[in-house]
């Protein structure tokens, strides 16, 4: 099952006791603040649930399987995610 984020607006609405729309609004800030300390290159760590951070990715190189053509891809930028003690140990309980 993919959940997305409507699903788990409701979901936190319902938990809280608010409006859809202030579950939305709060998620909506709670991404933001998440996206602009990433872009800053900061790690975010809920410790017990999960550690969100950047890695950079050097260029390669790589072949073209149709041309067999050698290339360089572009140095990039990438979201990981850890999943903590309490997460982890969750998941393997079940």
């Amino acid at each position: 099952m993919i959940v997305n984020k409507a699903t788990l607006v409701s979901e936190v609405a319902t938990a809280q006791g608010i409006t859809k729309k202030q579950a939305e609004d709060n998620m909506t800030a709670l991404f933001d603040c998440i996206k602009k300390h990433l872009v800053d290159g900061d790690t975010i760590n809920i410790i017990g649930s999960f550690k969100l951070g950047v890695r950079e990715r050097s260029a390669r190189e790589i072949t073209n399987p149709m041309t067999g053509e050698r290339q360089m891809t572009e140095p990039k930028k990438s979201v990981y995610i850890k999943g903590g003690k309490l997460l982890v140990d969750a998941l393997n309980s079940k």
